[in-house]
């Protein structure tokens, strides 16, 4: 599938393409030059991604393609390869990541499958909340954790039985209490 109303390629492409180069990024013998060819490359399909899950000015919504993508990223190791390795991968990449994780927790239709995706990739979530620190990252990684922790299911493994100043929800509430008042409320 080829170019049809601004989408270029199929879900699998998509999903393949951007294991491929994240593989090339994180390869240590990578040439630079060749990181920034794919480093474009995962940006441009990443944001193709979101296209297809929001749709733009130009392109509709394909409930069929969005259920196709999602199911492509469920049973492939990318988005742990991408949440475990944000902090490598710049300013916009993160962002994108984001608004597809978001999406997917928030379609009412699909957010069963994020939720299971989650439950059995269970180091996502604390290591994005661990990245709350790091100011090139911290929007990025805060919105994914506050979608994901709307869902009971999701939120249960990391409430304390006792009061535990090491949990991770008091973590996220002593980080909270550090920024301003409008961080604080949303």
């Amino acid at each position: 599938m080829r170019k049809v109303f601004g989408i270029k390629k199929s879900p699998a492409e998509y999903v393949a393409s951007c294991s491929r180069n994240l593989d090339t990024i994180l390869d240590a013998k990578t040439t630079e030059e060749k990181k920034t060819k794919s480093f474009n490359k995962l940006e441009n399909n990443l944001k193709d991604m979101t296209i297809m899950l929001y749709g733009d000015g130009e392109t509709q919504v394909n409930d069929t393609k969005i259920t196709k993508l999602l199911n492509e990223v469920k049973v492939s190791s990318l988005v742990t390869r991408l949440v475990m390795n944000i902090h490598d991968l710049g300013f916009e990449i993160p962002k994108t990541i984001s608004k597809i994780l978001c999406y997917w927790l928030h379609d009412e239709e699909r957010a069963n499958m994020a939720i299971d995706y989650f439950k059995v990739n269970t180091q996502l979530i604390p290591h994005l909340i661990s990245h709350f620190e790091r100011e090139e990252v911290y929007l990025p990684c805060s919105e994914v954790v506050k979608e994901a922790l709307i869902h009971p299911e999701l939120l249960k493994p990391f409430l304390p039985e006792k009061s535990d100043s090491d949990n991770i929800i008091f973590k996220v509430l002593n980080y909270v209490a550090m920024k301003d008042l409008a961080f604080s409320a949303e």
